[in-house]
């Protein structure tokens, strides 16, 4: 016969070249850019035998390459989609079990349907004479029909069910124990910035949000706990869609009852991560709906409203989504908009400046109301926003 040492080599050569191949083979390595692992397991083995009866180990080029000279490592497949296995295979479950009691025909029988049911069919036995017992391994779509299969050929025990998509959808879990995150629905680079610098994460509103674009922003965060400030963007039957699917990520999302952006500005300032969820979201809650909010804007056409009829050019003066105030000067819509919120009462008035609206505007409107009411402070940011000339909250 041929010497140990060259019969070795030949072997673990053999199981490297057939290693390579196996990519090709099985289309969830291919999608993964990996090798079989057992084969890999097997390779180094051999080696091992080589280098102990050679002295020198095969050279295995292919497997040593630094990534960024080609070698196919898999990490970008490992950071894709956690569905990817059972997306690309077809096979959701993986089975395995221990059959006693049976013997070589009904174990090819057995090997058979389970071909049938799958890929990846794996039957070795333990080599006993009297007792054997074999164990069995397959990926499959259909668990029990793989069970059912062994059950015919013999007596089963150890029987393991590993389902791919519910492994998959637990990876894609976030920890627990990660922070609370807040994502606000905002329009405008000011504001996008402003709401950045209060802590919260940002998805931009300047165009129509879609709920998939929300859904993909509470994801984004990856966090178990999100709090949603959706500020108007969408309305309420999208947020309980968007709500659901979320929480079939395995996230606690609640969605706060803010209107506006200086809403969801007010409800920042109570945050406190370190309350429980409920707590911080009811706390939020409250100081969003105690903040009174106008909008001041330029009217685009004629128009009959509730407390009248405007014209084009027109500024028009707005308590929540409803017109209170007209007026042919748009400084002087801002100032009797200012007197109906602040009627009421209010210590502190949040102004964001639209994209449109210049500096001197936002000037004008803080000096009234300084001036009208005494011991009102005024925060004024640029934000940015397209529609509105300002937004402002009373608090």
């Amino acid at each position: 016969g041929a010497p140990l040492a060259r019969l070795s080599a030949v072997a673990a050569d053999a199981a490297a070249e057939a290693l390579l191949r196996t990519p090709s083979q099985l289309a969830v390595l291919g999608a993964a850019g990996v090798v079989d692992a057992g084969g890999r397991g097997l390779v180094v083995i051999l080696d091992a035998l080589v280098e102990v009866i050679c002295g020198v180990p095969p050279a295995r080029e292919a497997f040593l390459a630094p990534a960024g000279e080609g070698a196919a490592t898999g990490a970008e497949h490992v950071c894709g989609p956690a569905h990817l296995v059972h997306e690309v295979a077809g096979q959701d479950y993986e089975v395995m079990y221990l059959v006693a009691e049976s013997d070589e025909a009904r174990i090819a029988d057995l090997r058979g349907r389970l071909c049938s049911l799958g890929d990846s069919v794996v039957i070795v036995g333990d080599g006993s004479d009297e007792m054997p017992t074999w164990s069995v391994h397959v990926h499959c779509s259909d668990a029990g029909a793989a069970v059912e299969a062994g059950l015919e050929a013999g007596r089963l025990h150890s029987v393991r069910i590993t389902c791919f998509v519910l492994d998959a959808a637990r990876a894609d879990v976030p920890d627990p124990a990660t922070p609370r995150a807040v994502l606000s629905v905002v329009e405008g680079p000011g504001a996008a910035e402003l709401f950045e610098q209060e802590g919260a994460r940002v998805l931009r509103s300047d165009g129509a949000v879609t709920p998939e674009q929300l859904l993909a922003a509470i994801r984004g965060t990856g966090r178990r706990e999100v709090v949603v400030l959706p500020n108007g963007a969408l309305p309420a039957q999208d947020l309980i869609a968007v709500g659901a699917r979320a929480r079939a990520d395995a996230r606690d999302v609640v969605f706060l009852p803010s209107s506006s952006m200086v809403q969801a500005l007010a409800a920042l300032a109570v945050h406190d991560a370190e309350r429980l969820a409920v707590d911080d979201a009811f706390a939020m809650s409250e100081a969003a709906a105690a903040t009174r909010w106008g909008s001041l804007r330029v009217a685009e056409e004629r128009a009959l409203t509730y407390v009248g009829t405007c014209e084009p050019g027109d500024g028009l003066g707005l308590v929540g989504h409803e017109v209170v105030v007209i007026e042919r000067d748009v400084v002087a819509a801002g100032c009797r908009l200012v007197d109906l919120v602040l009627g009421a009462g209010g210590e502190l008035v949040t102004v964001l400046l639209g994209a449109q609206a210049s500096e001197g505007l936002g000037e004008r409107v803080a000096d009234y109301i300084t001036s009208r009411h005494p011991g009102v402070e005024v925060m004024v940011y640029r934000g940015g926003q397209s529609r509105d000339l300002l937004q402002f909250g009373v608090e």
